[in-house]
């Protein structure tokens, strides 16, 4: 309906152009085909949307309205509370991490190894000789060596 083509289908203006009235015999043709096409509409959207509407239908209609208002109101207001309590819950939370020193935070202190104690303690090098009971020597039985004559 809204292509240039059905207005220039209902044209009756002379031209040097050889003129395509496509489906339609006459301009007169397309331009009642045009206005019944557009009454039809027009009715259709009468019957779904009526000009005249009833008090009833519409104070239930504008009850409606005033309900979802409301309700809209109250849900915004909602929203603006939840949001201040979950500010106060994070600045709670920062102020508890600023205040506490994190557990696995080491402190310069407590991370110097104190020489002395990180000293090794050589076990003792010297290796004390192991005792060896040893049996006395029979005594040796001297013989008697006499002299040669």
């Amino acid at each position: 309906m809204q292509a240039a083509d059905n207005f220039r289908f209902m044209t009756t203006k002379p031209s040097n152009v050889g003129l395509d009235r496509g489906i339609y015999s006459s301009p007169f043709d397309a331009f009642t085909n045009y206005m019944n096409i557009l009454g039809d509409f027009l009715n259709r959207v009468n019957r779904l949307y009526p000009e005249e509407i009833d008090n009833e239908q519409l104070e239930s209609l504008l009850t409606t309205i005033r309900n979802q208002s409301d309700e809209i109101e109250r849900k915004d207001k909602e929203i603006v509370r939840l949001r201040a309590m979950i500010d106060k819950i994070e600045h709670k939370t920062e102020k508890k991490a600023e205040a506490k020193p994190k557990k696995a935070e080491i402190k310069p202190e407590k991370a110097e190894v104190k020489p002395e104690k990180a000293e090794i303690k050589p076990e003792k090098a010297e290796v004390e000789p192991k005792k060896v009971e040893t049996k006395p020597k029979k005594a040796a039985t001297k013989k008697k060596v006499e002299p040669k004559k």
